[in-house]
């Protein structure tokens, strides 16, 4: 009989820390999540302030794009107008 208590006592002890181990990871892993939410938010939080920052920056690039269009279409115009007027010694390189 004392036998079977020292087995009882045993096995809830095993039981015991078998739970204390799950509640510690349990534990760790709640620790984690929190922090990977917080870091989630923290992340939204800088992208809504970033992206009209973005969409300025994207808007202004085709802009440049479209300035840069229209500077080419000008200097061959130029090219167009002023190479008939020089002799063939005096033309203009391209670049």
């Amino acid at each position: 009989m004392l036998r079977e208590g020292d087995q009882n006592v045993s096995a809830r002890l095993t039981t015991l820390e078998g739970d204390c181990a799950k509640s510690s990871i349990q534990n760790v892993i709640q620790t984690n999540v929190s922090q990977l939410a917080d870091l989630l938010n923290k992340s939204e939080s800088r992208w809504r302030e970033l992206s009209p920052q973005v969409s300025q920056l994207k808007t202004q690039y085709k802009q440049l794009e479209v300035n840069e269009t229209r500077l080419l279409a000008a200097l061959q115009d130029i090219r167009q107008r002023v190479e008939p007027v020089l002799t063939p010694s005096q033309t203009i390189s391209s670049e």
